[in-house]
């Protein structure tokens, strides 16, 4: 038996809302006003942080989520409802589901960043087939970095709920209504959601780019790990490999070569359980002459080079794309602001790893130069001159 629809909060409102610390903080429903379909949207503020939190902070995040053409309409033209239809009965009911957005400190030190914001699928489950649950349509932001980041903070956080947004999405779509064996893999399930950032951060702030300002400038900059990192195996903020950069800088990559009826394709294709061949069979129906291992070798020499964006081949390149209302701009690698700061191996690295890359530069070698290199099996060598 299906369970029944949620009785409608209203604004002023208090529940206790369950921690991933495993505590549980009260917090009041201070904003509340419907999308333009109709749903309605829920801001709740920890009780202990509405001093914090205040008026304009909550009003501007409402704003940015379901202001026309906000988050919440972009989730939805990319790829559809955030919620619906389901078959399981341990599942929160399928009709009449805010969307919640809940504001708590997260970890109380006092200082903005770390983790800023999360989706939990564990919290559209029923209470009773799990306790933990809070039976909510339910995005988390940090207070903290509400409160002590500034502007930056405030910009951080639209992003995440670009970000946090599609995993809710992601859940539905592919774990619930096409199945669980169907849930992408972390690796494509962290780089869809940073794809949607990277389509969304124009219309949020257009002198900003999620890929540009962040991800990919995380990537140059990390050293040994990230490149000869393999893309399939996702470590987070890994001490030998930074995976959000990585993920993120090639989602962006292919946002700007494939386009956003690719993406589209790829969020719902369900032709593979297996999350690379959901990519390459979206590749290669977007560009049907290529595929994973094309694209990841164009996007490696793209970026391990620093590639000037003048000079850059046809398929090669973060070239700017206005596609389906969303702007994504140019990414030169060839900025100062990259060069700057990237971090070339400094040792050749015991292991090449799978799906990775290792990048040596040769510098001021004169009209003339020659080198044997010996090429392990199973790898490619691309050589970038100029």
């Amino acid at each position: 038996m299906a369970p029944p629809p949620p009785r409608a909060s209203v604004q002023g409102d208090t529940k206790s809302w369950y921690h991933t610390d495993g505590t549980r903080r009260l917090a009041t429903l201070t904003r509340q006003l419907p999308a333009g379909d109709g749903t309605v949207v829920n801001i709740w503020v920890e009780n202990a942080e509405t001093s914090n939190i205040g008026s304009t902070i909550v009003d501007e995040l409402l704003s940015s989520f379901i202001g026309a053409g906000g988050i919440y309409d972009m989730l939805t033209q990319v790829g559809g409802p955030l919620w619906g239809a389901h078959s399981y009965n341990n599942l929160i009911a399928a009709s009449g589901q805010p969307i919640d957005i809940v504001i708590l400190n997260f970890d109380k030190n006092g200082r903005p960043g770390g983790t800023v914001g999360y989706f939990w699928g564990l919290h559209n489950l029923t209470a009773a087939s799990d306790a933990r649950s809070n039976e909510s349509l339910s995005l988390y932001l940090d207070s903290e970095t509400l409160q002590l980041a500034g502007a930056a903070g405030m910009k951080a956080m639209k992003m995440t709920m670009a970000h946090e947004g599609m995993h809710m999405q992601n859940f539905y779509r592919r774990g619930v209504k096409a199945g669980q064996k169907y849930a992408f893999d972390t690796w494509l399930e962290e780089m869809s959601a940073m794809m949607m950032e990277d389509f969304a951060s124009y219309s949020i702030d257009p002198g900003y780019n999620a890929i540009r300002d962040v991800r990919f400038l995380d990537y140059v900059s990390q050293g040994n790990g990230n490149f000869n990192c393999n893309l399939l195996q996702f470590t987070g903020f890994g001490a030998t490999c930074e995976s959000y950069s990585v993920s993120g800088s090639f989602g962006g990559f292919l946002d700007r070569q494939l386009g956003l009826a690719f993406y589209k394709d790829l969020l719902s294709r369900t032709s593979s359980m297996d999350s690379k061949t959901v990519l390459d069979q979206a590749i290669k129906a977007a560009r049907p002459d290529s595929g994973f291992d094309q694209e990841l070798l164009r996007w490696t020499v793209t970026s391990n080079s620093l590639m000037p964006a003048a000079s850059s081949p046809a398929r090669y390149g973060y070239p700017a794309r206005v596609d389906g209302g969303f702007t994504l701009p140019l990414i030169d690698p060839d900025l100062a602001k990259y060069r700057s700061v990237r971090k070339l191996p400094s040792a050749v690295a015991a292991t090449l790893q799978p799906y990775g890359s290792f990048p040596v530069v040769r510098g001021n070698v004169g009209a003339t130069y020659s080198e044997t290199v010996c090429v392990p099996a199973g790898t490619t060598l691309s050589v970038v001159v100029y």
